[in-house]
């Protein structure tokens, strides 16, 4: 299975029909992929000039992830940030946002039952704020509390995939890489 990037750009002109069409026929493939962000505050380019810097490539450094899952019959993006997670529907999202985003779309198997459940599961909690600091810092460990992209990878791990990273330490410019790195793939759009 080829690995699919899209940038918000490939969606501006869709009418809303044409994003829910998308949606419904691509709906297996979204649930489990990732949304990154960033936007012009000066926070989301805080975090993005922090995270980016042990990365060559500069072209599009995230300052948060969503996760995409499947509740309710509609693909939905699931954003843990301050002060606690969201939910969106994506095709509204999409339609909405004025944040330039990256879908990077899963090309390997999971079940997508088991990770919408897990994703789904964490609606209550609150933004992990030191989980996300110590991100970034290679030596800071916080096991309170989860940020955006150590809970995707989280429930990644949970199907065994990834192991090998550890989720708490996990930024979105590096869950980005790990995506995008993976071995299966073969091709970007």
């Amino acid at each position: 299975m080829a690995l699919h990037i899209h940038y918000n750009s490939a969606f501006k002109d869709m009418s809303k029909e044409q994003i829910e069409q998308y949606c419904v026929i691509n709906e297996y493939r979204l649930i489990g992929s990732a949304v990154f962000v960033r936007n012009k505050s000066f926070m989301s380019k805080l975090i993005s000039r922090i995270c980016g810097g042990k990365y060559k490539d500069k072209a599009f450094v995230p300052s948060h992830v969503g996760s995409l899952i499947l509740c309710g019959g509609h693909i939905y993006l699931f954003d843990m940030k301050p002060p606690k997670p969201t939910l969106t529907r994506f095709d509204d999202y999409i339609s909405k946002t004025k944040d330039e985003f990256m879908l990077v779309m899963r090309n390997f198997s999971i079940d997508t039952e088991q990770f919408s459940l897990g994703i789904i599961k964490r609606i209550n909690n609150k933004y992990g704020y030191l989980s996300a600091i110590q991100s970034a810092f290679k030596y800071l460990w916080w096991g309170f509390r989860e940020h955006c992209s150590e809970i995707h990878l989280k429930e990644l791990q949970a199907q065994g995939l990834f192991k090998e990273y550890s989720a708490n330490q996990t930024t979105p410019e590096d869950l980005k890489n790990i995506l995008l790195n993976y071995e299966g793939n073969s091709t970007n759009d």
